[in-house]
């Protein structure tokens, strides 16, 4: 699809992302490159975002934080169970099951 039909903010992403249009197909090899390139450009994506976002933009700020507001971590695989003995909730869901 040439540029001149796309909306402008489709063309300004295009710009950013170093593309002059868009492929007749998308595939899954150029959404990997496009993610890829687009993961690793640091006007889009703050590095260490976990730590961006949780506030501080470093790890030992965001740990204190998290004691501060008194924050339970717990892992996918350990959720239930935490589910069940903080909050007293039985729940065997697998939504968030990730693919070995």
């Amino acid at each position: 699809m040439s540029a001149e039909r796309l909306d402008a903010d489709v063309r300004g992403w295009l710009e950013k992302l170093g593309l002059s249009s868009l492929p007749s197909a998308i595939t899954p090899q150029f959404v990997s490159n496009v993610c890829r390139r687009a993961l690793r450009m640091t006007e889009l994506v703050s590095p260490n975002s976990i730590c961006h976002w949780l506030g501080g933009n470093d790890a030992e700020s965001v740990i204190e934080r998290l004691a501060q507001y008194h924050v339970e971590l717990t892992t996918s695989e350990s959720y239930n169970d935490w589910l069940q003995k903080e909050w007293g909730i039985a729940s065997q869901t697998r939504q968030n099951v990730s693919i070995k």
